[in-house]
């Protein structure tokens, strides 16, 4: 049975709207209420409000893995190119994660960066403000427009220096949705890695369901290919 939700309602079915578009679940437009809910799915969307706290974990140095005292899943790898990975050490780049601008997008960016750092793979894992502070530091804002565009990373890669991206997608539904992380190299612009993951829709990205068994999944793969 569906229910409309009353005036007073209102403002929390914008938080609704609002917290799905932040997750990539809704298409409609944001500051506007979700009017037809199943009861079901209005008692889950209560316990949405909250964003997750993400930590950084330790790392098994046998396996590359997070260490957890709470089981993680697999995350499924759709590709897994090899390649010299070493050529890349200089710097890896990691896209927003999420909708640019919110502290949701912030801390679940910073997290996942230091996490990388934690491998000690790269010299440099810069997100987007680091990345621009690079372009303008180097000469090159002319040349690079936006750290968000590839045919603009292209760019970057072949004035600057050879590096990989690192970028996140979300799909699926809002009651089954999946998170993805691609990594991509600049110069050709070829996906070299995908993983993707499935996470609760209610509760958004946590520690075990999307950060640990995507990021599982990229150090496995950094490993095989170092």
């Amino acid at each position: 049975m569906a229910i409309q939700i009353p005036p007073p309602w209102l403002g929390f079915g914008c938080q609704i709207n609002n917290r799905l578009h932040r997750l990539g679940l809704l298409t409609n437009r944001p500051n506007q209420p979700v009017r037809y809910l199943g009861v079901p799915c209005l008692s889950l969307m209560l316990t949405a409000c909250g964003t997750p706290q993400l930590q950084i974990a330790e790392i098994d140095q046998a396996t590359g893995k997070i260490i957890s005292t709470t089981p993680i899943s697999n995350a499924v790898v759709i590709a897994a190119k090899t390649i010299s990975l070493k050529s890349y050490k200089g710097m890896l780049f990691v896209s927003d994660w999420g909708q640019p601008g919110t502290d949701e997008t912030y801390m679940r960016t910073s997290v996942f960066i230091k996490q990388v750092m934690a491998l000690n793979c790269f010299d440099r894992v810069l997100d987007s403000k680091g990345l621009a502070q690079v372009i303008a530091t180097e000469g090159l804002s002319n040349k690079v427009e936006n750290t968000h565009e590839p045919l603009s990373l292209n760019r970057l890669y072949h004035t600057y220096q050879p590096f990989l991206w690192v970028h996140f997608e979300s799909g699926g539904s809002a009651i089954h949705p999946y998170a993805k992380i691609i990594v991509t190299n600049p110069s050709t612009l070829d996906n070299v890695f995908i993983g993707q993951t499935a996470f609760s829709g209610w509760v958004g990205i946590t520690n075990e369901q999307g950060f640990y068994p995507l990021f599982n999944a990229f150090s496995v793969w950094l490993r095989q290919n170092w």
